[in-house]
């Protein structure tokens, strides 16, 4: 007896069900490279912001929890599995080196992406240095949620 049903008595259900499950891990793995990237990259622009001085405003983080990360979560609903099965096994470790290493070269081309940009707007002109030396950073933290 299986654990699925099927109106088809062939075996071709079973490739459907493959199909299926082949989709839903891979699905999984790409949520949870997802979550992992975002954490990453997060913590290194807040980083970058103490480092700057900046405070980022509460529109900031509602665009970037609403509408990013609602609309990445929202298009991963849409995948559907391949028409036909690949030879290839698909990786079952999440610590394992094809999961690790795609996320951490995200994470080096964002961190690139970041600091062409930063030294782009330094580079310019009309960039004028915050002037730090007249702020009190023990206290920045107070504003955060101001």
């Amino acid at each position: 007896m299986s654990p699925f049903k099927s109106k088809r008595r062939s075996i071709a259900s079973c490739v459907t069900l493959i199909r299926e499950g082949k989709c839903a891990l891979a699905t999984s793995f790409a949520e949870y490279k997802f979550v992992i990237t975002y954490g990453q990259l997060f913590s290194s622009i807040k980083v970058l912001c103490l480092y700057l001085g900046v405070i980022m405003s509460s529109a900031c983080y509602i665009t970037i929890d609403m509408g990013i990360t609602l609309t990445m979560a929202w298009c991963a609903t849409f995948s559907k599995p391949r028409d036909s099965l690949e030879d290839t096994v698909p990786t079952t470790s999440l610590l394992g080196y094809r999961t690790v290493g795609s996320v951490m070269g995200v994470h080096i081309i964002h961190l690139s992406a970041i600091f062409i940009g930063l030294s782009i707007m330094r580079g310019h002109s009309d960039f004028v240095r915050w002037p730090t030396e007249y702020v009190n950073m023990d206290d920045s933290w107070f504003l955060a949620d101001s």
